[in-house]
């Protein structure tokens, strides 16, 4: 059964990855080690692409290696005024792990957020017994 899933997975993958190449793609080189979805990520250099605007999906790319993570994602309009590039916020949480949670375009009043994932879900219930709150962390990027 869990073979079947596997291929199933696959499958539905090898089939995407066209949709990804037709794409704009942010670029940003992250300092710090971040969760995208619920994989650890190395510091590095990361493609952000969505396949086509209607998708709820955005692939990370870690530039130097064949590693990459599919997130969940929806548009949100909660743009920082004080930011007009391109751009990717992070929650960061007082146990030091950061989460990617939103990336914007140039210009673009309708960023992507992207679903809390089950890691981020057990630091939020962690911090409501802290009463402590993430810290948002802005990362650059540039648009390839």
């Amino acid at each position: 059964m869990k073979r079947i899933h596997l291929a199933g997975f696959l499958m539905l993958f090898l089939l995407a990855l066209p949709a990804f190449a037709d794409r704009t793609n942010l670029i940003a080189d992250i300092s710090f080690p971040f969760y995208a979805g619920n994989e650890l990520m190395d510091p590095g250099q990361y493609t952000l692409t969505q396949p086509h605007d209607q998708l709820t999906a955005t692939m990370v790319r870690f530039v130097d290696q064949p590693k990459a993570v599919i997130v969940a994602n929806y548009g949100t309009t909660s743009r920082d005024p004080s930011t007009k590039g391109a751009y990717l916020v992070f929650n960061k949480y007082p146990d030091g792990r950061h989460f990617l949670a939103q990336a914007w375009m140039p210009g673009a009043a309708l960023g992507t957020q992207i679903v809390r994932s089950r890691k981020e879900k057990e630091s939020v219930s962690s911090r409501l017994v802290t009463q402590a709150r993430p810290t948002r962390v802005i990362v650059l990027a540039k648009v390839r």
